[in-house]
């Protein structure tokens, strides 16, 4: 059998390929694995907004069916974010509106509406009985 002279130089011409497609493929999988976990975190961060402006709702909701004065509150200080809520009456309805946010984070801003009829803040039979009784 007869060897080539350039039978070296094909091999490195392969390796360096190889090497080059690798880094090529490395390169974009660390790209997309970054770029996934920036979205992650995005997607964190609103739906702790989420849960922080409807965290202000129930907040709301359990202080009218107590029958407590509550007007809602401003920039309220709750874990990692802050919540606001906001109450209007309309006749026999109440809106509620309450803005969950994390500070850091401008895109981390959630606001969620909600309608109360009045006659459905009727106190739930569980609450009405007294403990100990």
């Amino acid at each position: 059998m007869m060897k080539l002279k350039d039978e070296r130089g094909n091999f490195y011409i392969l390796s360096v390929m190889i090497c080059t497609t690798l880094s090529i493929l490395s390169s974009i999988l660390i790209s997309n694995i970054s770029s996934e976990y920036i979205r992650c975190k995005r997607m964190e961060e609103k739906l702790s907004a989420f849960n922080l402006a409807e965290a202000g709702i129930e907040k709301a909701i359990w202080n009218l069916k107590k029958g407590n004065k509550y007007n809602g509150e401003s920039d309220t200080p709750l874990g990692k974010g802050r919540v606001s809520v906001n109450l209007e009456e309309k006749g026999n309805r109440i809106f509620i509106t309450s803005t969950g946010y994390i500070p850091e984070q401008k895109e981390a801003r959630i606001k969620v509406k909600v309608i109360i009829r009045k006659e459905n803040l009727k106190l739930e039979l569980w609450e009405q009985v007294l403990p100990g009784g």
